[in-house]
């Protein structure tokens, strides 16, 4: 209360408002596809001269709601510190403050170690805010998962069956990700390829996780050898989502391999360059991490839960073969005439 003359007036109060946040991409901005936090502790201390927290000044403690955000309400002017006690054994603070962010998308904590109701313990710290005359809206912080969790997907081919007028050809390979074969011409429009892509899903973190799903982006011109392929099937989206590893642990280091068989007819005897990719759609582990370096879906080349392969399939008209014969006959032919030509001369030596 203000007291003026006789006067007895309510003394005016504001608000202080935030978020906490999962800062899945670690660039310190929030974005709409990153998931709000809850469960985190928020308390209000009344700051101290110099700015830092006055751990005797407690004035309230919250906690974040589902949707990440808390409140503090009735507050009057003066200067404060929020403290977030964020997990700090599974979570850090993420980047503070940064400069390409707007105020409400930026993380406004850093991490310290302090010192609170006689114990150590590492949290978020805002500096020192100011009520002065208005509400504090955005003052919010950003988490960042501190344990490594990181699934990678690796595609190759392994085989190709190549079957037409002339027979079946095999062609295996070990960890090919680029390979080049050629038909013959006369040959080329009766082929149907049978084309074997070997995935391996490594954990490459310290976190046990589980793939529910991949999805293989399936080029123009292919069709599916389901009976072939254990584990695949078409959605009702009409994509080809494999499942097959849905209730097996993935141990950190441990790799998981399946495979996927596509075919592939050549109708018009032309060259084809055949681009398939697949990328991990779908994963879960106990603690609920996000994989530190990959975004689920996003079809984004440069991560690595995503693998992309390319086969050049060329047609043969073997004219390599025909000039080589042609070099050799005319390699031939000339031995022959200068052997005449030797032949001739050393008759005529015979005769003087």
């Amino acid at each position: 209360m203000e007291i003026l003359g006789n006067d007895l007036r309510p003394t005016k109060t504001y608000y202080i408002s935030g978020l906490a946040w999962i800062d899945r991409n670690q660039n310190g901005i929030r974005e709409t596809e990153e998931a709000l936090k809850s469960a985190v502790i928020v308390s209000l201390y009344r700051a101290t001269a110099n700015g830092g927290i006055d751990t005797s000044g407690l004035i309230e403690t919250t906690v974040t709601n589902e949707n990440g955000e808390y409140i503090f309400t009735e507050i009057e002017n003066g200067d404060y510190v929020l403290v977030f006690d964020y997990n700090s054994s599974l979570y850090k603070v993420t980047k503070y403050q940064v400069e390409t962010a707007k105020s409400t998308e930026n993380s406004d904590a850093i991490s310290k170690t302090i010192t609170l109701n006689g114990a150590n313990g590492i949290f978020g710290v805002t500096d020192k805010i100011t009520v002065n005359g208005s509400n504090l809206l955005s003052i919010d912080i950003g988490i960042v998962d501190r344990t490594n969790f990181d699934l990678k997907l690796e595609k190759s081919i392994s085989k190709i069956e190549v079957k037409n007028d002339e027979g079946t050809k095999i062609y295996n390979y070990e960890n090919n990700k680029s390979p080049r074969i050629e038909i013959k011409s006369k040959y080329y429009k009766s082929s149907v390829l049978n084309i074997t892509y070997k995935f391996k899903i490594t954990n490459e973190g310290d976190t046990t996780g589980y793939v529910n799903k991949v999805i293989d982006y399936l080029p123009q011109g292919v069709q599916v050898v389901l009976n072939r392929s254990d584990g695949w099937y078409i959605s009702p989206e009409n994509e080809l989502i494999y499942n097959g590893l849905v209730d097996k642990e993935i141990k950190p280091g441990e790799t998981k391999e399946f495979e996927l068989v596509l075919r592939r007819s050549l109708e018009d005897g032309e060259a084809v360059k055949l681009i398939n990719s697949a990328e991990i759609l779908e994963y879960t582990n106990a603690f609920g991490f996000y994989d530190n370096d990959s975004i689920e879906g996003n079809k984004e080349k440069g991560e690595d839960d995503y693998s992309e392969i390319t086969l050049l399939i060329n047609v043969s008209t073997g004219r390599t073969v025909e000039y080589i014969m042609t070099i050799l006959i005319i390699i031939i032919m000339i031995s022959a005439v200068a052997m005449i030509i030797i032949k001739i001369k050393n008759t005529k030596k015979i005769y003087k």
